[in-house]
């Protein structure tokens, strides 16, 4: 990926040191869904980097159409179309996720791409974007879906730290300032037929139980349980997700399956919280949401793993 966006946690990549990233390979994806538990996943999801950059994205895609499976790809839609997505005759489930950015964080390139990109898949597109600026206005969402007639769903995110702590992310401290802005896009969405859904980063106390409430009402998919949203990358190499990449890896093979690793991860997670802390708050050893297992405590990522204690959070 180009883009280079401050908040990113996929930069340094679970990789080792000696070890050069590379794109997945088809034989690899033909591995993969050789494997046992790989049946039961219904939808595949392509990305990157830019899945857009791979040469042989749409080789990739006709595969899993032919398997029975459903593609979506997470796309910041800034790279030039390749000929074959292009002109590609619809044979199965595809949809695009795409990475929105600020309007004015675009080069004339950039939005040249992103444009010929809404053109031809706005249909099948639906709209994330990750908060990082707290006190950022996110209305603007609402209108680009409008504009792009786009598919009427918008999934957000809150900026969390990887593991290494350096990319730029949402404190602890501004949850609640976040929380308010996330209720009002809910609420201009709903007015304009659009459904608003969380992602990674977020916690129930971000909102008092009234507004989770409001939320409901307004039709907004919040779920405030972290778990492994596990990726797998090249020689089938597997990490429980890109701000946690540096967590211990697995390599999937017929003895280890997509299910077995994501249980293995899981537990990881557990035990993570366990030695180190709940969540983000001090507060969250008590809460009864966590108690409840209605909220994790936040993204792992703000644990202070190498101390083995929580980082010290005002309550």
């Amino acid at each position: 990926c180009t883009r280079g966006c401050a908040f990113c946690f996929a930069k340094h990549g679970p990789w080792s040191d000696d070890y050069t990233p590379r794109p997945l390979e088809l034989q690899e994806v033909r591995d993969l869904l050789s494997l046992e538990g790989s049946r039961q996943v219904e939808e595949w999801g392509l990305l990157g980097g830019e899945p857009l950059r791979h040469p042989q994205l749409v080789d990739v895609i006709k595969m899993l159409w032919a398997e029975g499976f459903g593609v979506k790809i997470f796309t910041s839609g800034t790279a030039p179309l390749p000929d074959k997505l292009k002109d590609l005759e619809q044979d199965g489930t595809l949809r695009f996720i795409l990475n929105a950015g600020r309007p004015n964080s675009y080069n004339d390139e950039e939005r040249a791409c992103l444009e010929a990109f809404l053109e031809r898949f706005h249909a099948v597109t639906s709209v994330s974007y990750t908060i990082v600026d707290p006190a950022a206005d996110i209305d603007w969402l609402v209108s680009f879906v409008c504009e792009h007639q786009l598919a009427p769903h918008l999934r957000l995110g809150v900026a969390v730290p990887s593991i290494e702590g350096d990319n730029a992310h949402v404190a602890p401290s501004d949850y609640r300032e976040v929380g308010q802005h996330v209720l009002k896009l809910a609420q201009l969405a709903r007015d304009k037929g659009q459904l608003v859904g969380l992602d990674c980063g977020f916690t129930a106390c971000m909102f008092s139980s009234e507004q989770i409430g409001q939320l409901a009402m307004l039709g907004t998919r919040a779920r405030f349980v972290c778990g492994a949203a596990m990726d797998i990358g090249p020689g089938l190499e597997c990490w429980h997700c890109f701000p946690m990449s540096s967590m211990p890896r697995l390599k999937l093979s017929n003895e280890l399956s997509v299910f077995d690793a994501e249980r293995q991860f899981m537990q990881t997670a557990r035990d993570i919280r366990e030695r180190c802390g709940p969540g983000v708050f001090v507060r969250c050893k008590d809460c009864r949401y966590r108690i409840r297992e209605q909220c994790s405590g936040g993204c792992l990522g703000h644990l202070d793993l190498d101390r083995n204690t929580a980082p010290s959070k005002k309550d």
